[in-house]
């Protein structure tokens, strides 16, 4: 059975009923679905963990963490790019509950998450792509601060709203929130190559944080494909499953060159550097930027074509 039919027709909340509207997504762990009406407003549906022998300790885990980090205070001070308190990091579920050998977590709908948002903004500016990976390194930094990582970091999991003072960014997907030290480490192994991969522990978890900044800042870059296209990170992380990592990005590098979005130049020094940045994070030529060690914006290794 799929799992968009094994989502309910409808949930409750407060004493009203919203309809199943449709399917957002599925993951790993589950499949997200869209409740509601434009009367009613909408809500969202996470179906997870199901059949899963351990799904009520992982469920209540995951709830667990987004309630105490939204609830801790402002991050450190060394944590002073984009967010400054837990409330901003992310939005704890609703309501929960657990029935039938599945997890079920309510949450507020915002309307964009950020991969939607890349492919329709096939347009964008040097300031806002670079305001938006000042966000989400704020987020990874103010985690690290209050003991999680975040090991799930791609478009699809964050949130993009326009608060009318520019845009911003939040975790909306909270399964990949892992505090540190806990027995697992979330990690979806195919977007990672395997030298990362191999006995991943919390000694080396900084080497996956970065890795995933590094292909997300990429894809803020990058233009969103046309139907029926691969994107070129989705290509750049079937290379690495089978080669090495120097071959894989020399041949992004021609993709940085070739499918920057619209409005984006590599003559600009924000966008260069942004590029070169990425890169660093993930290990071009051998180098290694731990993501808590990223400098403001600097000139690197990227040498756009002249």
């Amino acid at each position: 059975m799929s799992q968009s039919s094994r989502l309910p027709g409808s949930l409750s909340y407060k004493e009203r009923t919203y309809p199943f509207s449709r399917l957002l997504g599925r993951g790993g762990s589950g499949s997200v679905g869209l409740y509601g009406s434009a009367s009613l407003g909408f809500l969202v549906l996470k179906m997870s963990y199901c059949g899963h022998p351990d799904a009520e300790a992982l469920a209540t885990a995951e709830a667990s963490n987004a309630l105490s980090i939204a609830q801790s205070g402002p991050c450190s001070p060394k944590t002073t790019r984009g967010p400054t308190t837990g409330a901003e990091l992310l939005r704890p579920p609703l309501a929960t509950s657990f029935r039938q050998g599945c997890a079920y977590a309510i949450y507020e709908y915002v309307p964009d998450n950020l991969s939607e948002w890349l492919r329709r903004k096939k347009r964008r500016t040097p300031d806002e792509v670079t305001s938006l990976f000042i966000q989400l390194l704020g987020i990874l930094l103010c985690l690290k601060s209050k003991g999680f990582y975040y090991n799930d970091v791609k478009p699809s999991n964050l949130l993009v709203s326009d608060t009318g003072a520019g845009l911003r960014i939040e975790i909306g997907d909270l399964g990949g929130v892992d505090r540190i030290g806990d027995a697992n480490i979330t990690i979806t192994k195919a977007r990672v190559p395997p030298s990362i991969v191999a006995d991943l522990g919390w000694d080396r978890i900084d080497v996956l944080a970065s890795f995933l900044l590094g292909e997300l800042t990429l894809q803020l870059l990058l233009r969103a494909p046309t139907a029926g296209e691969r994107h070129p990170m989705d290509k750049f992380l079937a290379c690495l499953q089978a080669q090495s990592a120097e071959a894989c990005t020399e041949r992004l590098c021609s993709e940085l060159r070739e499918n920057l979005a619209d409005g984006l130049s590599l003559e600009d020094p924000a966008v260069h550097d942004l590029a070169a940045i990425a890169l660093n994070l993930l290990g071009y030529k051998g180098l290694y930027v731990p993501f808590d060690r990223v400098p403001e914006l600097p000139s690197t290794l990227f040498t756009p074509a002249r």
